[in-house]
Formats: structure tokens, C-alpha cells, sequence
């Protein structure tokens, strides 16, 4: 068990609301650096939404293009320009934050905003501690 799956560990709780979780690290190709499961999110889907996140046109582009997660599509909600996505597709939500070095994806049966909470409390933890 390496020091990120604590963190995943932690972002998942009792898994009741988050049933997965991941930590990759933040560039322009994303690398994995922990996550609950290895087919959590394509390494293109990781990609296009690294670049919703720090692309002005990208992140104006992904409400009419959702986005993806695992292969599924999520209408993009409620989001932050270069801090936080939020998405839902049924009863699922997914939410994606950016701190200085990581994107930390979560996704679940809660309410986006339960979801989010807790990836946004997760990002500015990481960001105090310089990732």
C-alpha cells in the first residue's frame, strides 16, 4: 500500500457515498498515482478533463459535451473553471478537482454535491502540503 492509497482510502469513507476514487497526477498526459480501481477513468477521458479544468475553451466546451468517466457520460453541472467539475448522469455523480500538482476524481450514488465536498476538501489539503 503506497502513501496515496491512504488517501483514497480516506476520499472513500465508508464507501456509502463514494464508491470510486482516484489521484493522478496533474499534466497535460496524467499519470496514475493511486485509485480504487485501475479502469476508474481511460487515460483519454483522464486527459479531456485535465483540459476542462485549465482550457477556457475546453471547460466552455464540456457542458455540450458532458463528461466522461469510466464510459460514462455526465452532464457537466455547477462547475468551477480551473478548480472543480461536477457532473450527473441518474442517480450517479462524479466530481473532479484540481490542486497545484494532482487532479483527485471521486465518483458515487451521493448528490454531486456531497461528492464534491469531499474532493474539494481533499484538493485544498493536497495544495497546502505542495501538490
Amino acid at each position: 500500500m503506497s502513501g496515496w492509497d491512504a488517501y483514497i482510502n480516506a476520499l472513500r469513507g465508508d464507501g456509502s457515498v463514494i464508491t470510486g476514487a482516484g489521484i493522478y497526477g496533474a499534466a497535460a498526459q496524467p499519470s496514475l498515482w493511486a485509485a480504487s480501481s485501475n479502469s476508474l477513468v481511460s487515460a483519454d477521458e483522464l486527459k479531456s478533463l485535465y483540459n476542462a479544468l485549465t482550457n477556457e475553451s475546453a471547460y466552455n466546451a464540456a457542458p455540450a459535451s458532458g463528461l466522461y468517466v469510466g464510459g460514462v457520460k455526465y452532464m457537466m453541472i455547477n462547475s468551477e473553471a480551473g478548480k472543480i467539475l461536477r457532473g450527473k448522469a441518474g442517480e450517479n455523480a462524479v466530481a473532479i478537482g484540481l490542486s497545484k500538482k494532482a487532479l483527485v476524481l471521486a465518483t458515487g450514488k451521493g448528490s454531486p454535491n456531497d461528492i464534491s465536498g469531499r474532493v474539494e476538501r481533499m484538493t485544498a489539503d493536497l495544495s497546502t502540503k505542495g501538490f
